[in-house]
């Protein structure tokens, strides 16, 4: 009896010098516990997953053509973006034209893509040419400008936005300012590749009070 409890004596204080001892942490754990995840993912209960996204208002008409080229747009009104790539996401379609600064005659058509994460711009010029055969009406060309560089004044406000290929990345604090915009047009001026002087084109009230749903 006095051998058996001497056994379980000394299996008491193994246990418990077991458990006294430091264990070694697992690299990969500590790497999500410091939240170092791929950049698509997040660190949540030590694993790195996808964050989970708000769900899209299902009310709201959707665009599943090429905004960029495409003249029938549901503008200035919140829509649902279809991306097979990126996505769906909410976004807003606005258009203005700023006259020539490619040809002499040619109609310039600004379209911008405002959703949470980018501003993404089409600049298309459009001109007649003339016919090499017989023809109804003159055919049309078409070019598409390059951004270089975007900025956006909300009110008083100048916001320089960072991006490249036309797309361009939303600051924090251009949201605060887009969702509190003041009830009147905002402006935007792009410098376009081989176009000369930067462009100014105004976004129309529309556009800025559907800002409020996008940014909200």
């Amino acid at each position: 009896m006095k051998k058996h409890s001497q056994i379980a004596i000394l299996l008491v204080l193994g246990s418990m010098l077991f458990t006294s001892l430091p264990t070694k942490a697992n690299p990969i754990d500590s790497l999500i516990s410091q939240k170092v995840c791929h950049t698509n993912y997040q660190a949540e209960n030590y694993k790195c997953v996808k964050p989970r996204l708000k769900e899209l208002p299902k009310d709201l008409p959707t665009v599943d053509i090429d905004w960029r080229v495409h003249k029938s747009m549901p503008y200035s009104r919140p829509v649902i973006i279809k991306d097979a790539f990126e996505g769906d996401y909410l976004a807003v379609l606005d258009q203005n034209y700023a006259g020539n600064f490619f040809w002499n005659g040619a109609q310039t058509s600004i379209v911008t893509n405002w959703s949470k994460k980018y501003v993404r711009i089409s600049v298309i010029s459009e001109k007649e040419v003339a016919c090499t055969s017989i023809c109804l009406s003159k055919p049309i060309e078409q070019v598409a400008a390059k951004v270089n560089s975007l900025q956006v004044k909300v009110g008083s406000k100048v916001f320089k936005l960072e991006g490249t290929d036309n797309q361009f990345v939303v600051t924090p604090e251009l949201v605060d300012a887009l969702k509190n915009a003041p009830d009147e047009n905002a402006v935007i001026r792009i410098t376009v590749e081989g176009g000369g002087q930067p462009v100014t084109s105004s976004i129309g009230r529309g556009t800025v009070a559907a800002w409020k749903t996008v940014y909200h």
